[in-house]
């Protein structure tokens, strides 16, 4: 091969390189080869029935190596502590039972392999450690209740107030009580919990919580409600918050009618918990 060929090949092969670096970058391709497994595994992460699977399930995420995000990857080893809180609420919420969050030895030993995995600068967890896993795994447990589940989480046992807010909020959306929606201190938090009970509820004396422009949102969307049917959703830009217009317009609608069949059309999450269309369609 002559020297003008070899140069050839070098410029070929380093604008292909400079490609797939621009490509990888922005995130048209991501070198996640194992996204189908990982995911698997977290699905079977919230069906198990022992917290010894638990860790074993957490342990085979971990080993499928980093989680990428086009140019940016983290050790899934940092990630080990959300998979065991995960999968110890779910199991506390199957078997109602909240103690099962508050077991010491289980919270102390996922700390410890969690500084392991994670490959932090540091040999032993810090005490917040355990007080974190604690707080998460109640809320979890409080975030995804069945009509079945007994609660008797105290709110005002969290220390600091973003965290008794989101107990509150949690808390009013599985009991389906607004008025526990006045604990959270938060103006905008409370007026969001307040505003969905509005349209659950029917009631517009409900939207008169929140920010001037929330009160003011959840009336045109309750007014939207009583005076139009559903297909109305597909030419709406905004309804209600900032979540996308027709997202919201399917969620506010099933609530409004109490109809869960709506709630295949609502594709996204919140306002607080992952089913809240369901529960709140009860």
């Amino acid at each position: 091969m002559n020297k003008k060929n070899i140069l050839t090949l070098f410029f070929i092969s380093l604008i292909l390189l400079i490609t797939l670096g621009i490509l990888f970058k922005s995130g048209w391709i991501n070198l996640d080869f194992h996204k189908q497994e990982r995911e698997e595994l977290l699905s079977e992460l919230t069906e198990v029935d022992t917290i010894e699977k638990c860790k074993s399930i957490s342990e085979k995420i971990v080993k499928l190596g980093p989680i990428c995000s086009g140019d940016i990857c983290m050790p899934a080893g940092q990630f080990y502590r959300d998979y065991m809180i995960s999968c110890i609420s779910s199991i506390a919420v199957r078997e109602n039972n909240q103690n099962l969050c508050l077991d010491k030895k289980t919270n102390e030993d996922m700390c410890v392999e969690w500084v392991k995995l994670a490959e932090f600068p540091f040999d032993e967890p810090s005490p917040e450690c355990v007080r974190f896993v604690e707080k998460e795994c109640l809320l979890r447990f409080l975030s995804k209740p069945t009509p079945e589940t007994t609660i008797t989480i105290d709110c005002n046992s969290f220390e600091e107030d973003y965290e008794k807010d989101d107990c509150f909020k949690f808390l009013a959306t599985a009991k389906l009580d607004p008025d526990v929606c006045l604990n959270i201190s938060s103006i905008h938090s409370q007026g969001k919990c307040m505003n969905y009970f509005a349209f659950r509820n029917n009631d517009i004396s409900l939207c008169n919580y929140g920010r001037d422009w929330q009160i003011k949102g959840c009336k045109e969307a309750l007014d939207i409600l009583r005076n139009n049917d559903i297909s109305i959703c597909e030419e709406i830009g905004h309804f209600y918050e900032s979540t996308p217009g027709k997202e919201s317009c399917y969620l506010g609608f099933a609530i409004f009618n109490r109809d869960p069949s709506i709630c295949s059309r609502y594709k996204d999450k919140g306002p607080f918990i992952d089913d809240v269309c369901e529960r709140y369609t009860k």
